[in-house]
């Protein structure tokens, strides 16, 4: 289809609302995007058609769960290019995916976990833990000033005894994107694994699993218009089936006694217990809705309006953006520091003056603000059904907020 946004933002219902007689002006995309009329009509039509038990119960309502159930798992293998679609497991979000590569790799200690300064709290806690739970070593590789991936420095930093290097694809601190490719091939030059956290790249980035060569990646579906509570863990199926069990009992067992028990094939051996199956269908939705939409139409216009907004912001005293100055570079996000005014009044009265909905704080990258003492920022964020004219009520609604603090 021919992307026109003015036709896109009827999809979305709640871009709709007025709140004080005013628009609402939604810009923390990064954290959540909106949902789109066919993803919530998908998962109404399961709970109000057949809301049955996935591959247990063999009856209408079952048989039609756990047709969809799989047929969603397929549209996401294809959207992914995985190879089987056993390498689709469904998680809560990226942070279960994580975690569970981190109880189920055989870590000893001394192996090495390499990554990032910039990565997401949940891309951080769980080695963290590992560090102390099982003596591994964590090497993390500085970013440059702007926050873009120091390959030459990765070069040097990743070790022969490497055995995981997890990192992100794109930074939901920035907007960054690091060199996938050459990251992935220079960890298996030293046989290391790699796994990917995609959550902020999956809506309008192309990652073919099999063309990069990446071990493990995790997508979060709340971050891709589709449900929260619905996440992604792909693995190459060989991998995966070499890794125990994270969750168990219901549906991941064929066969049990008191003393043992029979595990069952792949994808079911992760999935533990009775699923979101409204929401797994309703990621099938969303990932159709993408693919009609295009993800190129989605970068496009994703990267057309941080031009536009970067544009209008580097005209305003006493912000700094954070990451590159290129906004081409940036993706979807713009960070912003404000001299000397609190990133949460700012955002507070962006809400209550123009119902501007933004993200103030350390927006789950801690480590790296208390590393380099900055304060909290505020995080713009953009989807593909946002506009210029948004953006216009943006930074004239910062102006004026600017403008009080300081007279």
């Amino acid at each position: 289809m021919s992307f026109d946004v003015h036709k896109l933002r009827p999809d979305f219902p709640a871009l709709a609302r007025s709140h004080r007689k005013k628009p609402v002006v939604y810009l923390d995309n990064a954290c959540m995007t909106l949902k789109p009329r066919p993803v919530t009509e998908a998962i109404l039509d399961y709970y109000h058609r057949f809301p049955g038990c996935h591959g247990r119960s063999y009856h209408l309502f079952g048989e039609e769960t756990t047709k969809k159930v799989e047929e969603s798992r397929q549209k996401i293998q294809r959207f992914l290019n995985a190879a089987f679609p056993q390498e689709i497991i469904f998680v809560r979000n990226s942070t279960e995916g994580l975690n569970l590569l981190a109880h189920t790799i055989d870590f000893q200690a001394g192996d090495v976990v390499v990554s990032s300064d910039i990565e997401h709290n949940s891309n951080l806690r769980p080695w963290q833990i590992l560090e102390k739970k099982k003596d591994v070593i964590r090497t993390i590789i500085p970013t440059k000033a702007d926050t873009s991936f120091n390959l030459d420095l990765y070069r040097e930093k990743i070790m022969p005894i490497a055995k995981l290097v997890t990192i992100l694809s794109t930074s939901n601190l920035t907007g960054v994107s690091f060199p996938l490719e050459q990251i992935i091939k220079i960890a298996h030059e030293h046989r290391a694994l790699v796994c990917i956290d995609a959550a902020q790249s999956s809506l309008s980035q192309k990652l073919d699993v099999q063309k990069l060569d990446v071990d493990f990646l995790v997508a979060s579906l709340h971050k891709m218009w589709g449900p929260t509570g619905v996440g992604i863990l792909y693995g190459k199926k060989k991998l995966l089936e070499e890794l125990p069990q994270f969750l168990a009992g219901g549906e991941t067992i064929e066969d049990i006694t008191y003393t043992s028990a029979k595990v069952a094939p792949l994808p079911d051996k992760f999935e533990a217990g009775l699923q979101d199956y409204a929401g797994i269908i309703g990621a099938g939705a969303a990932i159709d809705y993408i693919n009609d939409i295009g993800q190129k139409n989605i970068q496009a216009q994703i990267q057309e309006l941080n031009a536009y907004a970067t544009s209008k912001l580097v005209e305003v005293d006493g912000l700094k953006l954070l990451g590159p100055a290129d906004p081409g570079l940036r993706s979807g996000i713009i960070n912003i520091l404000i001299d000397g005014i609190s990133a949460a009044d700012v955002s507070r009265l962006l809400n209550e003056s123009e119902n501007i909905m933004t993200r103030f704080g350390k927006h789950c990258v801690h480590s790296w603000f208390n590393k380099n003492k900055f304060p909290d920022s505020i995080r713009i964020s953009f989807s593909a059904y946002n506009t210029f004219e948004e953006i216009d009520i943006l930074v004239q609604a910062l102006k004026n907020i600017l403008k009080f603090f300081r007279h």
